[in-house]
């Protein structure tokens, strides 16, 4: 039994999480260009201002580790049940860092109004999350029946 597969749905989630941790990076960064714009003297103004900065900063540092997590794990598509049982942990922090993003992207979009870009971007981010676990759990029960096996 050939135990190399190429995981098809992995790689179109990572590629979809790069491009969209690109565009989320780039919207966010004008975002916060226009929050200074916008920067007002009242109270409230402020501390709605002061709450969408930081969300965009965050998003903007979360975005760029986004990008590199899924660089790396770019190389883990074409690997044996094994070892890509062996390092699947850090399929999972990509996967968990798509799903802190999408919620901090809705937080985002209800403290100031719906962009229609990070809707889009939010869109895609659960997309590729859902193909990121997707190949991760068929790994999963792939690398169970070859230990079932195995011990048979």
């Amino acid at each position: 039994m050939n135990n190399s597969n190429k995981k098809s749905f992995l790689l179109a989630g990572l590629i979809f999480n790069i491009v969209c941790f690109i565009l989320l990076a780039i919207s966010s960064s004008i975002n916060i260009f226009y929050t200074f714009i916008d920067w007002d003297s009242t109270s409230t103004a402020d501390a709605v201002l002061i709450s969408v900065t930081l969300v965009n900063i965050l998003l903007i540092i979360i975005s760029l580790v986004g990008v590199v997590l899924s660089s790396i794990c770019l190389t883990r598509t074409n690997l044996q049940v094994e070892q890509f049982h062996s390092k699947r942990f850090l399929i999972l922090s990509t996967f968990i860092l798509d799903v802190v993003v999408v919620v901090l992207s809705v937080i985002y979009m209800r403290i100031v109004a719906v962009d229609i870009l990070t809707l889009f971007i939010t869109l895609a981010l659960i997309c590729a999350s859902v193909f990121i676990y997707l190949d991760y759990n068929k790994n999963k029960q792939q690398y169970k029946k070859q230990k079932s096996e195995d011990n048979k």
